[in-house]
């Protein structure tokens, strides 16, 4: 008798395809992009909450904090 297990290996090896495909489509590819902390004035400011600002930010990996 034979057995079936090639058929289970193909159907493995599809779906593992698949996942990776669906990931990869799903992946964000951005620009990094230059942050002036807290505001667009270009310096900082002694009385400001840096926590509160970065909190409305979203940040990626190579993004710039510049001040």
């Amino acid at each position: 008798m034979r057995r079936s297990g090639g058929g289970l290996r193909l159907q493995t090896v599809l779906v593992v395809v698949v996942v990776l495909a669906a990931m990869l489509t799903c992946a964000v590819c951005r620009n990094p992009v230059r942050y002036l902390v807290g505001g667009n004035d270009n310096r900082w400011k002694p009385n400001v909450n840096y926590t509160d600002w970065s909190l409305q930010q979203l940040f990626y990996v190579g993004d710039w904090l510049c001040n």
